[in-house]
């Protein structure tokens, strides 16, 4: 899911100015001799994308605009460049930061004053998680929902929400295998009886669907009162199988 912030609304023209973003014209008469306020921080948008400790920020912003002919306001404006950082690796929470470099020469020989050419954002929104309560009639039951897949209630850690959908989105097309490294996570086996059943495979040309060897496996492991991870098994790039492997004493 794609979150989008949009910051820095202030306009910050502290006199009448010449320079704007969003092709809004203030003027066409001064001339660099006049002093001029600019905000480079207005029109700037931090947009968020990816998942919780995977995000990623890009910077997107409208031109600067300006309609008079003086070459060092124009060598002005071609020397800004806007970056965020850090811009990979996020968590929803974390701040980054948003900071316009300039030449200071070309500021000074066009006669601007930067009222802001920084700014700090919290990143937000990213993975797309959504959290319903049904009640059944005894119990409040939550159902989880990321990125229209809603997830088995047995799959409780984020990192194993991550991997559930991903593998969704792969076999739905919407996500290339290799943009995803696999981590298996480990979860807990609900029966109340004790077993001790060995690692299984389900190949997926068993089942009508990949997702269905999946949850066969899911369903296996959760039938067990053993720990127990879902490994991914790849062939030809594809996925192939998933293996249901039991933790081992001392693990």
């Amino acid at each position: 899911m794609m979150k989008k912030i949009i910051a820095g609304i202030l306009c910050g023209l502290g006199l009448v100015g010449l320079l704007s973003y969003g092709g809004t014209l203030l003027s066409s008469s001064l001339q660099s001799s006049e002093k001029m306020s600019v905000d480079l921080m207005d029109g700037v948008e931090v947009v968020y994308s990816g998942w919780h400790k995977e995000g990623k920020a890009e910077i997107r912003r409208n031109e600067i605009s300006y309609d008079g002919s003086d070459e060092a306001v124009k060598k002005f404006i071609d020397s800004i460049q806007i970056r965020v950082t850090p811009d990979s690796g996020l968590r929803n929470g974390d701040t980054v930061k948003v900071k316009a470099s300039y030449s200071e020469n070309a500021r000074s020989l066009a006669n601007v004053d930067v009222i802001r050419d920084s700014m700090e954002c919290v990143v937000e929104g990213l993975n797309g998680e959504e959290r319903t309560y049904d009640y059944n009639g005894e119990t409040l039951e939550e159902k989880v929902t990321i990125d229209g897949y809603e997830i088995p209630p047995g799959i409780t850690t984020e990192q194993g929400r991550q991997d559930y959908v991903t593998m969704k989105k792969i076999e739905d097309g919407e996500m290339e295998l290799e943009e995803h490294s696999w981590e298996e996570e480990w979860y807990e086996g609900q029966s109340e009886e004790k077993t001790d059943w060995k690692d299984t495979t389900f190949r997926c040309e068993e089942f009508e669907f990949y997702r269905n060897a999946f949850y066969a496996a899911y369903d296996f492991g959760q039938a067990s009162s053993q720990r127990y991870k879902i490994e991914t098994i790849l062939e030809d790039n594809q996925i192939a199988a998933y293996k249901v492997v039991f933790e081992k004493e001392g693990e």
